[in-house]
């Protein structure tokens, strides 16, 4: 009985230490990404798109255009993975690219609808 007892404590003691904390030898915790993250898209003169640029299915209410504001910068994002598209006048959807962002500064550019 004093082994069964034993095995039962020390298997206990083992699962509570050894189970998954989220720390780093854990794989398949989210990684977890602090600081500031901000996010920089570019539309190339060639590619046609214009539009209000959207983050995550939420309107940053910046207008980028190839001809004339081919660039727009967000501040302060949360960092992890993001949806970046355009809505037009239309309204039409371009395309969606998905960036990973991290703390500082994130580029990404549009090069076609």
């Amino acid at each position: 009985m004093k082994k069964i007892s034993s095995f039962i404590f020390i298997f206990v003691f083992l699962v509570l230490l050894g189970g998954c904390y989220c720390g780093p030898c854990c794989p398949t915790c989210p990684p977890t990404q602090t600081g500031s993250c901000n996010l920089i898209v570019t539309v190339t003169y060639t590619s046609n798109v214009y539009g209000t640029l959207y983050l995550n299915d939420k309107s940053t209410g910046l207008y980028v255009d190839f001809e004339y504001c081919p660039s727009a910068q967000i501040k302060k994002v949360p960092c992890g993975l993001a949806k970046v598209y355009f809505i037009d006048s239309g309204p039409c959807v371009s395309h969606v690219e998905y960036i990973d962002l991290k703390p500082g500064d994130n580029y990404i550019t549009f090069t076609y609808w």
